[in-house]
């Protein structure tokens, strides 16, 4: 953290060489990179980093989790899964670090990146045939949209998972999202995962607001 607030490229890669040397990936990209990240966005929230120190943590930790998802093994399983982030929605850490930790349990995992549109969601579903989507959310205006994904694959064989900061801060959410929520932590969302994947379960009913509201 010290060393990406200082713009010190060298200094931290020489931080996560060492850390990555030490432990393994799963531990590093958790403990460290999502750890570090989540300071550093914490600090700008609260006006102690700027907008340039935080875009230059996230930049690099992209960076690393790309290549250890480029690193991952083959998959070892049949079952497909989809990660995109919803649509508008550009914050990318998060389900490429989900991507990463079910690819290297033997996941066939196709990452979509960031601002994924519901209607081009829908013909990739169609295309791929995944057993099951991902869904992240960071912001309570890109949450709305997953109401809309949702809908739209209704007709579809699929379970639909979905996760994000908003979920957290206002866990009231959870119940108006049609889908399986994944849990507030992305370690924690790879064994209900894997889950979906093998059992598929019905979407759980979601709370409708009444028509006074």
């Amino acid at each position: 953290v010290a060393a990406c607030l200082a713009f010190d490229r060298v200094t931290a890669e020489q931080v996560l060489a060492r850390a990555f040397a030490l432990f393994p990936p799963e531990v590093v990209s958790v403990e460290l990179l999502q750890a570090g990240l989540s300071e550093v966005g914490d600090l700008w929230y609260e006006g102690e980093a700027s907008v340039q120190q935080e875009h230059f943590t996230s930049a690099m930790s992209v960076q690393r989790m790309e290549m250890l998802i480029a690193s991952a093994p083959p998959p070892m399983r049949p079952e497909r899964i989809i990660v995109a982030s919803a649509q508008d929605d550009y914050h990318v850490f998060s389900p490429l670090l989900l991507t990463d930790l079910l690819r290297r349990r033997g996941w066939d995992v196709l990452y979509l990146g960031a601002d994924v549109p519901a209607a081009e969601l829908e013909e990739t579903v169609k295309q791929t045939q995944p057993h099951i989507l991902i869904i992240s959310s960071q912001l309570l205006a890109t949450a709305a949209s997953l109401v809309d994904i949702t809908s739209a694959l209704a007709g579809y064989d699929l379970s639909i998972g979905y996760g994000g900061l908003v979920f957290i801060m206002m866990p009231q959410l959870q119940g108006r999202i049609p889908a399986h929520y994944l849990g507030p932590t992305i370690e924690g969302a790879v064994p209900v995962v894997e889950q979906l994947v093998q059992k598929q379960p019905a979407a759980p009913a979601i709370r409708k607001p009444d028509p006074e509201y």
